[in-house]
């Protein structure tokens, strides 16, 4: 399972946190280094969910954009599910729980909220989000 402090550690990613009042998060690139801020005092999950969202910006090539367009957001933050939740690590799971798609428990394996396990298992499997 990735690990989104890894990765930014293995990448030279610069992590900071801040105390932001409006934001959760945001990314940057200057000259050839990415810097991600993160919220102070989120819980953990949340934590790992919007620095996953922040590392789809960079997976993504949508750093530095202001993020004025949705289409930006929403490519970061399905590439920032499918780096916390690998497509074929999803499925295995999901099989062999005897293809019962308990949002909940997979959550809790993946150490994700259950909306976020929600939003991944709608894409993994193109059904709508509220299926």
């Amino acid at each position: 399972m990735p690990c989104p402090y890894n990765f930014c550690t293995e990448n030279g990613i610069i992590l900071n946190r801040y105390n932001f009042s409006t934001i959760d998060g945001i990314c940057s690139k200057m000259g050839e280094n990415f810097y991600i801020g993160l919220k102070k005092w989120m819980d953990f999950i949340r934590e790992r969910e919007v620095l996953s969202h922040e590392i789809g910006h960079i997976l993504t090539d949508t750093t530095d954009n202001i993020h004025i367009s949705k289409w930006d957001e929403q490519a970061a933050d399905i590439s920032g599910r499918d780096f916390l939740i690998n497509r074929d690590d999803l499925i295995s799971l999901i099989e062999e729980n005897e293809w019962i798609a308990d949002a909940c428990y997979l959550a809790s394996y993946f150490g994700v909220s259950e909306d976020f396990m929600r939003k991944r298992i709608a894409e993994v499997y193109d059904l709508p989000y509220n299926f």
